[in-house]
């Protein structure tokens, strides 16, 4: 009965494992949301369904790693927010980009 394990004092003081639950559900959900609206307000078109799919995995992965290495709560939510900054900045809505015919996009046979 002394002290506790060092697994379990590490767990203790583990940051992660102070985070509500569904706390990461909502910034993963937040952070695909303001993904999409930046693409949309720069490109000026909706993905479809395959797009969609493939954008909310790399967004979910984005998360991930920055969940794993982060060393806090705030690091964690200060580095989502960079993030979202980043591609606010990179993809700018005031000059977009043309307009891409989504049939060529998808065309295997080019």
């Amino acid at each position: 009965m002394g002290s506790p394990s060092p697994t379990t004092a590490a767990i203790a003081s583990d940051w992660r494992t102070q985070i509500q639950p569904g706390g990461r559900e909502r910034v993963k959900d937040e952070l695909f949301e303001k993904s999409m609206r930046i693409f949309v307000q720069h490109h000026h078109w909706l993905p479809g369904a395959k797009v969609l799919s493939s954008w909310k995995q790399i967004m979910t992965d984005l998360e991930e790693k920055i969940y794993r290495e982060a060393n806090s709560e705030p690091e964690y939510m200060t580095t989502i927010a960079k993030n979202v900054l980043i591609m606010e900045t990179e993809f700018p809505t005031k000059a977009p980009l043309p307009i891409v015919d989504s049939h060529s996009f998808y065309d295997s046979t080019n």
